[in-house]
């Protein structure tokens, strides 16, 4: 089951960080909008990371 959960967060974190990042790097607006966006994209991590974790020791490894 522990693989299973890794290899879900794992494509969960490249999704992210395809579709959050390359927003960040390639977006045509102001500075103040790319820091918006880091700021959300920072708070999806903070998300998974502590959701992933959770359900790993919840899950027994």
């Amino acid at each position: 089951m522990s693989k299973f959960i890794s290899i879900y967060y794992t494509i969960l974190y490249i999704t992210v960080t395809f579709f959050g990042v390359g927003r960040v790097l390639f977006a045509g607006g102001s500075n103040e909008e790319r820091f918006h966006t880091t700021l959300i994209i920072l708070f999806i991590y903070i998300g998974l990371i502590v959701s992933h974790i959770l359900l790993v020791k919840k899950t027994g490894k």
